[in-house]
Parts: C-alpha cells; structure tokens; sequence
C-alpha cells in the first residue's frame, strides 16, 4: 500500500481564519498532491461548510475549556489528540501547519526521511532559551538544543501525535503555571508564544534526529521560485505578500493582476485572491 500523507490545520470560526483555510485549500488543489488529503478540524458551524474535497472533522475548541485562558492558539496543537484525531491514522505521514499558509507543486517532491521542521522566531534571547530548558528539565525531558522550532513539522503520523501530545501538556504547564500572573513581554518571555515554547521541548525529546529546513514556514514575502518552496507561511510583515493587508483590504483587484505564479509572493497573493470567491460561493462573510 503506498504512503498517504495529509496536511492538517485547525480552522477556527473566525472570517479571516476561515479565508485563509480557503487559500491553503486553493493552494493545495493547484499543487495537484494526488498522494496527499487536506484535513481541517474545527467547530461544526465552519467545518461543515468547507468544501467536500477537505477532510472535514468537528472538533470543538479545546481553548473553550477555561483552562486554557482563552488561548486560542492551541487549538493547532490538541487537534491532533483530540475528538475525532483517530482518523489521522489512515496516514503515514503528516503536515503539522498553520491556516495562514501555502503549499505548492514542490510539496510533491518534498519526502524527507525524518522529522522536519520549519524555523520560528519565538526565541530571541539566552534568558528565554535557559527558561525553556528548565522547564524541560523540571518534566524529566531531554532538550537537545534546537531551538526556535517553526509551527510546521512534517514527519510519520507516529511521530507527529506524539509529540504534539507532549506539547499540549507542556502548553497547559506553562499557561497555567508559569504566566498565571504575569504575561512577561514580547520579544523576550511571553505568554502569547507558549505553545511555541512546549513545541521546542517536546520536539526535542521526542525527535532525536529533527532537522529544521529553510523550505518549511518560509516568508511569503519570498521572489525565490515555488519550485524551490514546498511551504509558504505569512510572517507579520507589510511587505508584499501580508496577510495583514489582504485581511484589512489594503489589496485591491489590481494588485491581482498580471501576477508570476512561480514566484513565491506572487503565488501567495493569487491564492488569497482565489480563496474569495469560495467565500462567496460557500455563504461565508467575505
């Protein structure tokens, strides 16, 4: 029986989540991955209006729980334990992904052996990496040093489960515990990138041999060439293409025209682009 891979992302009920859903989804049918399913978790009122090519599972939002303190970001993370996540063993691999994303054709090509990571930018000092090594020791967990850990992973569905399972646990240490009365402040120690600081510790004890890859999360500000870059993620940024600007509507139908879809900021501005029209179609706000 051949590999069967999935990209998989949470899709929260919110407009502009649900437009870049779409525009990952756009993504993804114009790579034409005929080995690969798109598979969105989310609540009921949003996943059962995606379109029926997405894998579709309901999944409440665990940052409902008032445990989680209204961190919605999660959400991204207990998917793939939670409700319904059985069904993600029908695949020997997994995409581990943020809905502010792309793949392209290069996705088809891209098969690494091991497990793969993209780059983050959540760890900006000595001071938070020494706290996020002790947080690991505190748990009995081995951290190998890799360090800044993108939101994309990519490795065998195993592998993937695991270690998001350890980052869930972690995550809930560290929102409850560690900033029950303190946010800290960004770039240093701070609350709104915990779920980054548990992917850093469970990646690092449950993937020896994790390799980061500059091809994973890479800018969509990039004019390098999609034949290059299998996975675009929208960083913060008012360089063409943002995420921000598109959801602000700072874009307008004439920045769509006369596009070079090879180019990575160029491709990412057609797809966002494309995703309209499916809101339109599939009743959403647009």
């Amino acid at each position: 029986m051949p590999d069967r891979r999935a990209i998989v992302c949470y899709v929260d009920d919110h407009n502009h989540v649900i437009q870049q859903a779409l525009a990952l989804r756009q993504s993804w049918l114009y790579s034409e991955c005929d080995d690969t399913d798109l598979v969105a978790f989310g609540p009921e009122s949003v996943v059962s209006r995606l379109p029926e090519d997405v894998v579709r599972i309901v999944q409440a939002p665990a940052a409902d729980d008032p445990v989680w303190r209204k961190y919605r970001r999660v959400n991204s993370i207990t998917c793939f334990n939670g409700t319904g996540s059985e069904q993600l063993e029908s695949y020997s691999h997994l995409l581990r992904t943020d809905v502010d994303t792309f793949i392209t054709p290069a996705w088809n090509e891209f098969r690494p052996t091991m497990f793969t990571h993209g780059k983050g930018g959540y760890s900006n000092s000595d001071d938070v990496r020494q706290r996020i090594r002790d947080i690991a020791a505190e748990y009995g967990l081995q951290h190998r040093g890799i360090t800044n850990v993108g939101a994309t992973w990519y490795g065998s569905t195993s592998l993937v489960r695991r270690a998001a399972a350890f980052t869930e646990l972690l995550a809930k240490h560290i929102i409850t515990h560690i900033f029950a009365t303190d946010e800290g402040k960004w770039p240093g120690w701070f609350r709104g990138v915990s779920v980054m600081y548990a992917c850093e510790i469970a990646v690092n004890h449950c993937a020896p041999d994790a390799e980061r890859t500059h091809v994973l999360d890479s800018p969509s500000t990039s004019e390098l060439p999609i034949v290059q870059i299998p996975h675009i993620h929208c960083w913060h940024t008012d360089k063409k293409f943002s995420k921000h600007w598109f959801m602000s509507r700072r874009y307008t139908e004439e920045d769509a025209q006369n596009l070079d879809l090879s180019i990575v900021r160029d491709y990412c501005m057609e797809m966002a682009f494309r995703s309209l029209e499916d809101l339109k179609q599939l009743g959403f706000p647009h």
